[in-house]
């Protein structure tokens, strides 16, 4: 996905359900594209709308989303950094580790 992620702009995530959407987000944002996105995954993995990723409820908020984006999208160049750093940050491997680390009982919880 990589390779993929790395010829793309934007990443489109249209799951109303939780089947690894989040990590498909996780993943694109690290990589510097703008996100629009269902609401639900993207808040399970802590983005904000309109900090992180563009919000689509349905084809047309979709539709608008893209347009906008391949109008200027330089006008979204402050929110792919946004959530990249947000994903850098909360989401790196060390952190991942630890909370796992937390969840088996491998280590005290975070104060």
């Amino acid at each position: 996905m990589t390779a993929a992620l790395a010829r793309s702009d934007v990443a489109v995530c249209a799951v109303f359900t939780f089947t690894g959407a989040q990590n498909k987000l996780i993943e694109a944002a690290a990589a510097g594209l703008a996100l629009i996105a269902t609401p639900g995954p993207a808040a399970v993995v802590g983005l904000r709308a309109p900090d992180h990723f563009l919000p689509m409820t349905d084809a047309a908020s979709l539709r608008a989303h893209l347009a906008a984006f391949a109008a200027d999208p330089a006008r979204f160049r402050a929110m792919r950094r946004a959530a990249q750093a947000f994903v850098q940050d909360h989401h790196a491997e060390h952190r991942v580790a630890a909370a796992f680390d937390r969840h088996l009982g491998l280590s005290p919880p975070s104060g």
